[in-house]
């Protein structure tokens, strides 16, 4: 289910067992989605090893719960290390009821974020997931499939209402070409009740220094010919890159439907 097709808030959540994926540009792209079509930035949340979103839109529009010096290991075996933590997220939840909200899970995250989740059932903060639009990212590498599924199975057994959806990562399809009707892929899709969609790949030098940088998607967006030249890019070359961010922004924005999950204000 895309945002077009969303009647009431939604919590966008992005996870993978696997790092290094895209979550964190999808998570922008549904951002930068639900920005242009309402006017506001929808509630953002990040669980992660570091700031990311909250380096990109600052730390009054986005919570950031940071892992700080603990391993998955050590959370693992002592998960009370991050059990408080999940307990304020729930409460944010909750309090955001009537607002979109974008969630972004860092690797190795969705299981425990799950785990909490079965100990309250259908009266935590987000029930069996009727709201939830699960968003498993992966490339087309072995290793980054195998997480996605994972991923998916968490949210299909504690969120069994959820809209889950296998995001395709077209960004090393040279290396690793995968598609969406692949028996892999079918296979997966049957057994966790998801369906697929493609995460385009991105020609232009432009997206290099949006994640580099840490630079706003929308700002990047509206950027002209010149601020790309003044980045010392040669003018031919900056004509293109805006020519196929833009692209690529409308394409990438394209798989979470051209409507908000709720009206603007």
């Amino acid at each position: 289910m895309t945002m077009a097709e969303t009647t009431s808030p939604a919590v966008h959540i992005f996870g993978s067992d696997k790092g290094g994926v895209g979550k964190t540009l999808a998570a922008q792209v549904a951002i930068t989605r639900l920005l242009t079509i309402t006017g506001r930035l929808p509630v953002i949340i990040e669980v992660e090893a570091e700031a990311r979103l909250g380096a990109i839109y600052g730390t009054k529009a986005v919570r950031s719960f940071i892992l700080g010096a603990n391993t998955m290991e050590e959370l693992e075996r002592n998960p009370r290390l991050i059990y408080a933590m999940w307990n304020d997220l729930g409460e944010l939840l909750l309090e955001n009821e009537g607002r979109d909200v974008v969630l972004d899970l860092g690797a190795n995250l969705t299981r425990s974020l799950m785990v909490w989740l079965d100990e309250f059932g259908a009266d935590g903060p987000l029930g069996t997931g009727e709201r939830v639009r699960f968003y498993a990212l992966t490339t087309g590498e072995t290793a980054s499939l195998t997480s996605a599924s994972n991923a998916l199975g968490y949210a299909a057994h504690s969120l069994p209402a959820s809209t889950r959806t296998l995001l395709l990562n077209e960004r090393d399809e040279a290396l690793f070409p995968l598609a969406p009707d692949a028996p892999a892929v079918r296979s997966l899709l049957k057994t966790h009740g998801a369906n697929a969609a493609c995460f385009p790949r991105c020609m232009s030098p432009a997206l290099a220094q949006v994640v580099d940088q840490r630079m706003r998607l929308d700002d990047a967006l509206a950027q002209p010919v010149d601020f790309w030249a003044g980045k010392g890019m040669k003018r031919m070359d900056a004509i293109l890159a805006v020519r196929r961010l833009t692209s690529w922004g409308e394409a990438a924005m394209s798989v979470f439907g051209s409507l908000p999950a709720t009206a603007p204000a």
